[in-house]
Formats: C-alpha cells, structure tokens, sequence
C-alpha cells in the first residue's frame, strides 16, 4: 500500500471558507446587485444617465452643526447625516421628473480614500423621455465655463469643484498619468457642437471661445471642464458630475463601476486554507465616516423598482422549514405544503397580464 502523503493530486488541503452574498460590500454581494441590475436593464432598456455625487464637509448644514472650536474632521456622524439626507433629496428631485419622467433608477454608495461619501447613480427615463438629440443635452448638461459676467454664482462653483486638475504635458507628475497619458483623456479636444460617439461617451460642446481661467500658474479652458448640470451644481454645491449613457458599450462598464466595492488593501495570503471571511477583514479599512454611515445603518445600496431573486430549485425538492418536535405526517399535512417563491410566481404570471413583458416556463 502506498502511504498517502505519497500522492501528488490530492490537491489543496484543508477546507474553503466563503464570504457569503449576504454580507453588504462583500464581493458576492457585489456581484449579486450587478445582476439585479442586469435584470432591469433587461427590461427598461439601457440607463439614460449617470450621475455622481461627493460630499461636501463645507455644506452650511455641517457648519452649522458644529460646536465651537470643532471642524469637521471632529464631527463624522454629522457628515454622514447631511450626505443621507442630501442623497435623499437628490433622488426625490429626480423622482418628480427633474429630468424627465423616471421609470428606474439604482444607486450605491462608496467611500474615497480621504474618506467623504459620495453615490453612483444611473438614471432610467421614460421612453417619452429619452435623450433625443444634441439640443437636448445642451439643456441638462453643460462642459464649458459659464461667463463670468453673466453667470458669476455658477462660474465660481465651476472653477471650483468642476475642473479636471492639469496634467498631460503641462504637469506629467499628476495622479491621473498612466504611460505618459491621462486615464481620463484630459484636456479634451475643442468642440464647437454636441457629438454622438458611436457606442461610447458623448462629445461634448467645448467651443475654444477664449474663455478661461488661470490659478498658481494654470491655465484651464474649456477642455479641462469636467460635465456637470448647472441647475444641480448650483443647488448642491459639491462636486457632481452627470454623463449620458450614449452606447449599449458604456451599460456594462457603467454597472460594473459601481459594484467595484470599496478601496482595499493589497495583501499576500499564504496557507493551505482559503479563508475569504479573514482575507475580507484584513484587507478591508475603514474610515470614520463610513463607520458612522453603517452605525447609522444607512442603505449602501438602493433601486426602484426592486429586484426579487427567486431560489430556484427543482420539483419536489425545495427546502421546508420545521420544527424538531414536528412529525413527519405533521410537516406534509400543512396548507401549501409543496408551494413555494418560485411556483407561486410562476402560478401568478400565468393567470395575470402583469405588462412585463416576460417569458414564462416551467419546469418538464
């Protein structure tokens, strides 16, 4: 007989401990919403925006807040609370059609290595709706400097929170560089009208119109102006960047940016015992305000309508819940017995017109 520490395909020893989907910011939990998110572009189509928001501890509601000698670094739990509520208030102004009648929306929530919150969101409108053309999106969306004269409140939050910091070759050092070019393909090429690129971002309007700022020996055109919505810019101050979901490309990459999960740390495991549960904890950090917003027990994701995942099984073999003390005859005799999510669905998109649109099977 041959001793079994001779063998070579026994493979990995020990056990393998998952993190399981129902653990929030796990990476199967990630992976879930991106297929409920799938499932309602399924059926409403792909989104039609994309917004995000940041926010701002300089908001007159955190300043108000705080007691004297205090900034707002010392007040988390006050950042989180504005930010909830302003998150709210965004998704009620879209709800009321600030951009059109709203069929869908989703969101998530994610927390920069400095620590603010900000929220992901896509957009699904009406086909009524829909962006039409490039007038259109010259009325929701802007990417050039306002004048100065004419527009000096929204000029000023521009220059502000709106610019995309030099780089390039007028500052090769920036954090945006990757291989001598800016990741995000600043500054833009000048524009004199709106552009639909095929299956991908928009163009957008950059007239070079001689308009321009200058700050600590920089000088910003209309190329580095990152696109925003004046009207929400102006009543939420803070950074807030809105894009138009152009190609059924843009879909897949929009939904899978906003399920990419929190900023981790990066770590060699060694052993022969896959633990994701440990690997989970030691890699991940967090900041005060994102321990507030989960003390708090904020909602790190959300989306309307909501997505229903059905345990799929096969007939007879789903699972049935008991009590030890129960008998066999008592368990099979109980009133709908052999009923379950999945069949009761089934039996309900069979007897009524529900205008989904959905194709119905059962099992052989």
């Amino acid at each position: 007989m041959h001793d079994r520490h001779d063998r070579e395909d026994i493979g990995p020893l020990g056990h393998k401990l998952i993190l399981p989907s129902s653990h929030v910011g796990s990476p199967r939990f990630m992976t879930q919403l991106f297929q409920d998110t799938m499932a309602v572009c399924r059926h409403f189509h792909k989104p039609d925006l994309f917004l995000t928001m940041t926010a701002n501890p300089k908001w007159p509601e955190i300043i108000y807040s705080l007691f004297s000698g205090q900034t707002t670094t010392d007040r988390p739990d006050i950042i989180s609370w504005i930010f909830e509520q302003k998150k709210k208030a965004l998704l009620k102004l879209i709800d009321n059609g600030f951009f059109g009648t709203t069929v869908a929306y989703i969101h998530t929530i994610e927390f920069q290595k400095r620590g603010l919150s900000h929220i992901h969101l896509l957009i699904f409108l009406h086909p009524q709706h829909h962006i039409r053309d490039s007038h259109h999106i010259n009325s929701m969306i802007s990417a050039q400097l306002p004048d100065l004269q004419l527009q000096p409140l929204l000029f000023a939050k521009v220059i502000k929170y709106m610019l995309h910091r030099p780089c390039g070759i007028d500052n090769p050092q920036a954090k945006y560089m990757v291989n001598g070019k800016c990741s995000k393909h600043f500054p833009k090429e000048y524009r004199k009208r709106t552009d639909w690129a095929e299956d991908s971002y928009l163009l957008y309007a950059r007239p070079d119109n001689g308009l321009v700022f200058e700050c600590n020996r920089a000088r910003f055109t209309n190329q580095y102006v990152v696109p925003y919505c004046p009207q929400l810019l102006l009543l939420f101050d803070y950074h807030l960047n809105v894009e138009i979901s152009a190609g059924l490309r843009t879909v897949k990459y929009l939904s899978k940016y906003i399920y990419k999960g929190p900023d981790r740390a990066t770590m060699e495991i060694s052993g022969g015992m896959q633990d994701e549960i440990k690997a989970y904890l030691d890699g991940q950090f967090i900041g005060l305000i994102e321990a507030c917003w989960k003390i708090f027990e904020f909602n790190m994701h959300g989306e309307s309508p909501a997505v229903q995942c059905l345990p799929i099984h096969l007939p007879n073999e789903h699972y049935v819940n008991f009590h030890a003390h129960q008998t066999v005859n008592e368990v099979l005799a109980r009133q709908n017995m052999e009923k379950t999510q999945l069949t009761a669905w089934f039996d309900y998109n069979s007897t009524h017109d529900n205008g989904l649109g959905l194709t119905y099977w059962q099992f052989p």
